[in-house]
């Protein structure tokens, strides 16, 4: 389902006539990150954590990795028993009882739980400052505890788990060049994944990691990435390990990290997925509760937040919704339970600034979702709203509808493969330093279908205004419906990144397209405006039509028109869960699938009516924009005819032509 967008030009007053790859360095995030540089790990504590590895090497000593249940430090216990492993060192995990918070490390209780392992040493995978009691038991028992700082150059609140995995990638650095063994590269993919997962900026860290780690990605013999390559990306992926962590399933989320048996694998993926589908399900739930009060009027919005009191199983749980209602809603969204609170936001840049400011007022804090999200531990009486009001202040009159910045406007000229060349020499692209997103005009449609292997994608090929007789072919993810809504011959302009084609020695340059922007033509019924004067009582239906010498059936549906666009919404929207969507964008589409007539009036009134009558939930925050769920329990129906929304159209127009019976 088509979804609406802000799009906002990152500097609308550059130069248009300076050379892509000057435009390119303005916009791009190149530099190193604000708060420090580029990350170093600590040589001192890599090596001497090294140096009583390889000491234990031969031995039969034994290795117990603890780490916490987060994704990037389940994914960091993988590399350090694959490592540990294949230097021929024993080694074996055991996980928290809790997710730690980005000040806490081992505590006492850690301690008395790993005493009962059979274990000579432990690598503590844990972000925040240890508790000297709970090392000095460990002592006590026989055990030496290995611990890696959180602590180095580039250190900043908000990603403390950054240095924690460069750590730990140069401890096994280290322990293999003790041994003359050859660097274990093919584990970078466990950084990459690691680093993506804490919403550690791309630019903070090495260029080797992120650029090796996705090499060895794209061919790695390890089933756990070859099975990830196929049917997930490194992001969805690291939501499915959050799902089987939520579940209490965290072992078999590193069973399947550490396994080597294609088949074994394979079924462990498979109950991934499967864990992943029950925890969205959770998430639903919550974001049921969210809308429920926005629809209510319950919840509390100001100065750019939204806060609301919800109830989760374990603030693990709400993370997915928070961070979903946040982008959708353009709002900092804050879920709180008990002692803690779930902030979501837009943005990593609006995270990483809340995360400074609670970490200045003391609250145990933890970077979740890519750095898009907070797991904040309360402590005194300052709450977090009153410290986040700072951090979301300029959001107060911004719209509820999810933001993206175009990073600069590219000519026609300018569509040849090697702009691809140039934006490439940016790279690596992630968390702080995006792929560059164009903003290409004046393109004509040619041809505009959706994709025969997928039809909830789009395929077009347009012309090139400035060029005649030149065109480019264009694809785009999730908007197939643009085949009902824009005709062939009109002029389109193109939110989009470049790419390549490779067909032997040729190449040719192609557009991965985000959205299409175009200018709409006017009709009876299209206005925005003439819904919300009707809802806020201000004009009748008789005078907008009087006005346009319009029929009534522009406007008002009748009974069978109804049922079909219920009958279309049925199937359009998930069967779990909530769909954000604009009222103009949807629609031409739901007119297409029922084949009638329909204006954004006229399925404004539709909407309006299957609410009231108990077989949709809309929630619309303002203007164009609609949250649509079809409720997975009903209670009783109402007859469509006798909802008041209906009632009153029909009041309106007797002494008209009836528009038929409900």
């Amino acid at each position: 389902m088509l979804d609406s967008v802000q799009f906002l030009l990152r500097n609308p007053e550059m130069d248009s006539t300076a050379e892509l790859p000057e435009r390119l360095q303005q916009v791009s995030g190149t530099g190193p990150d604000e708060n420090g540089g580029v990350m170093e790990a600590d040589q001192t504590a890599a090596a001497r954590c090294a140096q009583c590895l390889l000491a234990a090497a031969g031995t039969g000593k034994r290795v117990l990795v603890f780490c916490d249940p987060s994704p990037e430090s389940v994914l960091l216990a993988a590399m350090n028993i694959r490592g540990l492993q294949r230097a021929g060192i024993a080694a074996d995990w055991r996980i928290s009882a809790e997710i730690k918070s980005g000040t806490a490390g081992i505590s006492l209780q850690d301690a008395l739980e790993i005493e009962l392992e059979e274990t000579d040493i432990v690598l503590l995978i844990l972000p925040g400052t240890h508790d000297d009691r709970a090392l000095n038991h460990l002592q006590n028992y026989g055990i030496t505890p290995l611990t890696l700082t959180a602590e180095g150059k580039g250190q900043d609140i908000a990603y403390p788990a950054g240095n924690l995995i460069l750590q730990n990638w140069e401890l096994l650095r280290q322990l293999y060049s003790g041994q003359s063994l050859r660097q274990p590269e093919d584990l970078l993919p466990f950084v990459f994944a690691a680093l993506q997962s804490a919403g550690v900026p791309v630019r903070s860290v090495p260029d080797f990691l992120t650029e090796t780690g996705l090499e060895w990605l794209s061919h790695s013999i390890m089933p756990c990435w070859r099975l990830v390559r196929t049917a997930a990306s490194v992001h969805d992926f690291c939501r499915m390990l959050l799902s089987a962590i939520i579940a209490g399933r965290t072992n078999l989320a590193l069973r399947y990290l550490t396994e080597d048996d294609e088949l074994q694998a394979a079924d462990q993926f498979r109950q991934l997925q499967e864990m992943h589908k029950d925890q969205e399900r959770i998430s639903v739930s919550i974001t049921d509760q969210v809308m429920k009060g926005l629809m209510e009027g319950t919840v509390s919005q100001n100065h750019g937040f939204l806060e609301t009191d919800c109830s989760f199983p374990d603030p693990v749980t709400a993370i997915h919704p928070a961070v979903w209602l946040a982008r959708e809603l353009n709002r900092i969204v804050l879920l709180s339970d008990s002692s803690q609170t779930v902030a979501g936001f837009p943005d990593t840049s609006l995270a990483h600034a809340a995360a400074r400011l609670l970490g200045r007022n003391g609250h145990g804090i933890r970077l979740c979702a890519e750095g898009r999200c907070l797991v904040i531990h309360r402590t005194g009486q300052d709450q977090p709203g009153s410290v986040l009001m700072q951090a979301g202040i300029h959001l107060d009159h911004s719209l509820p509808v999810p933001e993206t910045i175009i990073d600069l406007e590219i000519g026609q000229d300018e569509l040849i493969s090697e702009s691809w060349d140039e934006i490439r020499e940016l790279a690596p692209f992630g968390i702080g330093n995006p792929e560059p997103l164009f903003l290409c005009r004046n393109l004509k449609i040619q041809d505009l279908h959706r994709s025969q292997e997928d039809p909830e994608n789009l395929d077009a090929v347009f012309s090139l205004s400035d060029y005649e007789g030149e065109t480019i072919q264009a694809t785009g993810t999730g908007l197939g419906d643009f085949e009902d809504i824009l005709p062939a011959g009109i002029t389109v302009s193109a939110v989009c990144r470049l790419d390549v084609c490779q067909q032997g020695e040729d190449r040719s340059l192609i557009l991965r397209l985000k959205h299409l922007i175009w200018e709409p033509v006017y009709a009876p019924g299209s206005s925005i405006d003439e819904d919300d004067l009707y809802i806020n009582g201000l004009v009748t239906i008789p005078e907008i039509l009087e006005e346009y010498g319009a029929e009534a059936g522009v406007l008002v549906p009748t009974a069978a028109e109804l049922n079909r666009v219920h009958r279309i919404l049925r199937e359009m929207i998930p069967e779990h869960g909530w769909a954000a969507t604009d009222l103009t964008l949807l629609t031409p589409a739901v007119a297409t699938r029922t084949g009638q007539e329909l204006t954004p009036f006229k399925l404004s009134r539709c909407l309006e009516i299957l609410q009231e009558a108990g077989v949709l939930r809309c929630y619309r925050p303002s203007g164009t924009r609609l949250f649509l769920r079809i409720p997975e329990e009903t209670g009783p129906v109402m007859r469509l005819g006798q909802t008041a929304a209906y009632r009153k159209m029909i009041a309106q127009l007797q002494p008209a032509e009836d528009t038929g019976r409900l």
